[in-house]
């Protein structure tokens, strides 16, 4: 007789989550005890601050070696390798090369020295920044013990737009843009209060390698919504389809008056400026969904974990509340296998037309 049995669905699904829980409590001793979300959060600052002060520092130490392996190998320096650390989806980071391009493919004096000091993994601290990698917690670059990872190259895609200037690209935005996100932010804060509920909305949604993390937004529902959302669908079989095909109503009861302005102009989203500023999302991607919906995704949900969830996206700008889920989950598809710094300044410039003319929802 066997001792094995299987576990259901969601038995698994709560073991996982239980598991997270405890890697996000081991988050790192160095930083400090924050409560909850911003214990995350202060790691995420700190990773990124500190690993942009040392890639300048080393730098012209990073030109040199990409020179002489340049010399030597007669090949590119960099090379895009997968690897996978505990709790964590694969993920491409950038090293130096250590061996040559051509069988038998052995080590390059360079490269054996790079090898065998770890000195490869320098160019890591670029991962770090981007937030694929952490100096220290459960995607630990200095404690992680990282596993190769042989990913088909058509799986997930890979450009160092998509894995370094992409997010430097993000982070920019938001400083400079920062005075006016602070004053929108603050007065729809103030407006919202008014009727006594809270200012803020924060749900948890899926982000890049599959990771949960709280998504920011101005409250545009009534304080009750989920019970009028359970009565209203009881009470309409036509919108419980709806609902269930799209997980949008057009007529939504739920929404305030204020809520209608703030959603046509899209100004509900900009507390998600603090996301991507945390690591969590950027400003143009795939729109961030919670897990129940994202099964709808199938086999296409590597697409939508291999990058941020955006703020803005192509599906935002091409049609939005007129095309069906399939054509959405399509789109996220597209763009994941297409990013690129001139795509994401036309979807930008979309975004802003689309708000002055008030077409969101």
């Amino acid at each position: 007789m066997s001792d094995s049995y299987s576990l259901s669905q969601s038995e698994i699904e709560k073991i996982s989550s239980e598991v997270r829980k405890h890697h996000s409590s081991q988050e790192s001793f160095l930083v400090g005890r924050f409560p909850g979300g911003l214990q995350s959060s202060a790691l995420r600052l700190v990773d990124c601050a500190v690993s942009f002060v040392a890639i300048i520092a080393a730098l012209p130490i990073m030109v040199m070696v990409c020179l002489a392996l340049r010399i030597e190998c007669r090949d590119s320096a960099l090379v895009v390798s997968w690897i996978r650390l505990p709790m964590r989806a694969p993920i491409a980071v950038l090293k130096f090369r250590t061996r040559r391009a051509s069988p038998p493919r052995e080590f390059t004096r360079i490269g054996s020295f790079l090898a065998v000091t770890r000195l490869d993994r320098m160019p890591y601290l670029f991962s770090v920044f981007n937030g694929d990698l952490s100096l220290l917690g459960t995607a630990s670059l200095l404690f992680g013990a990282p596993e190769r990872y042989e990913c088909p190259k058509a799986e997930l895609p890979f450009s160092l737009y998509s894995r370094l200037f992409k997010r430097m690209v993000d982070i920019l935005f938001v400083l400079l843009a920062s005075p006016m996100i602070l004053l929108v932010i603050g007065t729809l804060y103030v407006v919202v209060r008014s009727d006594g509920g809270s200012g803020f909305f924060g749900q948890k949604r899926v982000g890049q390698h599959g990771n949960e993390f709280s998504c920011w937004k101005i409250r545009t529902m009534q304080t009750n919504a989920a019970e009028m959302l359970k009565k209203h669908l009881a009470d309409n079989p036509e919108a419980a389809k709806e609902w269930e095909e799209n997980r949008k109503l057009a007529d939504d009861p739920r929404i305030t008056r204020i809520g209608k302005i703030l959603r046509k102009t899209s100004l509900d989203e900009f507390p998600q400026f603090w996301n991507v500023l945390k690591g969590e999302m950027s400003i143009v991607g795939p729109r961030p969904v919670p897990a129940d919906e994202l099964r709808k995704y199938g086999e296409m949900d590597v697409f939508y974990k291999a990058v941020r969830p955006g703020i803005t996206g192509l599906w935002q700008v091409s049609g939005r509340n007129d095309i069906s889920y399939e054509e959405r989950v399509s789109l996220d598809r597209t763009y994941t296998k297409s990013i690129s710094f001139i795509g994401d300044m036309i979807i930008i410039m979309k975004t802003v037309d689309a708000m002055l003319k008030r077409t969101g929802g």
